[in-house]
């Protein structure tokens, strides 16, 4: 991340961004095969450096689903899932068919998504000689040192030893894998799948690939919907001095949501009684401190402090499926009788996380500013606190900048943008899509008073389905101010 960009560079990067009228093949869309019944499949050749836009190519994986209706199609809703590392290809197999794409949204659009450069079925970013090697390095990786000295050294030795691997193997991919080259892919893709404009819905970092190529491309934009919002400048540069203060996700208040959403689920997880394990004994917040102090001493099992805080973090995401999980390890871990084993990483989205990030944002340079921050923040907001100051690793000894990674300005679309987001969202706050939305300018926010992490994650509500697919069709935007409820909550509540 670390090494700044000027803002000429920036603009410069605008202008050499191919446009609407640039050259770009029809794809041979060709069946999947059997897993992927239905569905599409193409590849589409984009330049790796649009500085060179007849230098080498590198492949974009594409998928689609045809529109169920085709008498009353409208065009193509490109999508992307997040992360940055998220697998568009598997992804919109998993979803397609479920509540985050209603039937009348499938009815009148191709379902288009892809794996982003460097990522899954695109030419991949590969930091390992092999995936053994690639998971022998993650699996001995915390989510965050605990509080001792030897294991922030050892933490920072292994990023730095991150950084080294990518810069000897991702090859020169490496350089050009920023979110404005993502942008710049999508509008080659938009082209190819023969559309005057892009209509697009973006999940978390897909937020960002959004609003990027609705800066960069103002006027090919018919309708975007962005869903669990970051705030734009907190992310690229951070307010004020916090690019050299403050790391990525702290800047951005992930801890505090996190807190909130956990809070919440105590809340719910008492209402539920016997249905929620971890109700028995009452005062939930009082208890998980307790476990804390617990792991902080000794290990329950292969769960030490960070691994508790980072499997409770993840399970707080999707809280119809993972928050009865979520009260059931809380329950164990306090009685003492853990899981076999905590959650691991796998594939290749653990490079691609920190490429991308590395090369969008600013992260402090110095090794003791996380130090310094990582203990203040714990006892601020113990487990989250700490595990959001480290999480850009290995952003201070990444090897590579991508000179033409984009910082704004975010309010040049011309197309009002309909942002979404859950008024509890554990990763991306709905503090962070105000923000966006007073940067976007032309933004309209609708809340979703749920917690959850996007419409892929959180509960469903048909009411924002509704005001979604009205915007989708018509382009009309909900009223200001607008709230939609969710139908239900975790373990039957209302």
């Amino acid at each position: 991340m670390i090494i700044r960009c000027l803002a000429i560079l920036t603009i410069l990067g605008a202008l050499l961004t191919p446009t609407a009228a640039s050259a770009t093949s029809r794809l041979d869309w060709t069946s999947c095969g059997s897993d992927f019944a239905g569905f599409e499949c193409a590849r589409l050749a984009v330049p790796m450096d649009y500085r060179q836009p007849r230098g080498r190519r590198i492949s974009i994986a594409m998928i689609r689903l045809p529109a169920a209706d085709p008498a009353h199609r409208i065009g193509s809703l490109f999508t992307n899932f997040g992360g940055p590392g998220a697998d568009g290809y598997e992804s919109l197999r998993q979803y397609a068919h479920t509540a985050t794409f209603p039937a009348a949204v499938r009815a009148r659009f191709d379902l288009v998504s892809f794996d982003p450069r460097g990522i899954g079925r695109s030419t991949p970013v590969n930091c390992f000689a092999s995936q053994a090697e690639q998971r022998a390095y993650f699996d001995q990786v915390p989510y965050f040192p605990d509080l001792s000295t030897a294991a922030e050294q050892r933490f920072y030795a292994q990023a730095a030893e991150l950084s080294r691997r990518c810069g000897e193997h991702a090859g020169p991919l490496l350089a050009h894998m920023s979110t404005v080259n993502v942008a710049r892919d999508l509008d080659r893709m938009r082209q190819a799948v023969g559309e005057d404009k892009l209509t697009f819905q973006g999940f978390s970092y897909g937020t960002v690939v959004g609003a990027t190529y609705a800066n960069l491309f103002p006027r090919n934009v018919r309708a975007m919907i962005i869903d669990g919002t970051l705030d734009m400048v907190g992310n690229a540069v951070g307010h004020g001095d916090e690019g050299r203060t403050l790391s990525i996700g702290t800047r951005q208040g992930v801890a505090d949501a996190g807190q909130e959403v956990l809070s919440m689920f105590f809340r719910l997880c008492a209402q539920a009684g016997p249905k929620c394990a971890f109700s028995k004994g009452g005062d939930l917040p009082a208890k998980w401190l307790r476990l804390l102090d617990s792991v902080k001493r000794k290990p329950i099992g292969t769960y030490d402090y960070p691994a508790v805080s980072g499997d409770v973090y993840n399970l707080l995401s999707e809280p119809m499926t993972d928050w009865p999980k979520l009260g059931t390890l809380l329950q164990s871990l306090y009685d003492g009788k853990p899981p076999a084993a905590s959650m691991s990483y796998v594939d290749n989205g653990s490079e691609a996380y920190p490429t991308v990030q590395c090369e969008d944002a600013d992260a402090p340079r110095k090794l003791s500013t996380y130090t310094a921050l990582g203990k203040t923040e714990d006892v601020r907001i113990p487990a989250f606190g700490r595990m959001q100051v480290f999480d850009p690793m290995p952003c201070p000894t990444w090897p590579v900048a991508d000179r033409d990674r984009f910082v704004g300005p975010w309010n040049r679309s011309l197309t009002p943008i309909l942002v979404v987001n859950s008024t509890h969202d554990p990763s991306t706050p709905l503090s962070g899509a105000v923000k966006a939305v007073r940067q976007l300018r032309n933004a309209r926010l609708l809340a979703v008073d749920a917690p959850g992490h996007t419409a892929l994650l959180r509960p469903r509500s048909a009411c924002a389905d509704a005001y979604e697919l009205t915007y989708l069709t018509s382009g009309r935007l909900p009223a200001a101010g607008t709230t939609c409820p969710v139908d239900e909550l975790p373990w039957g509540l209302r």
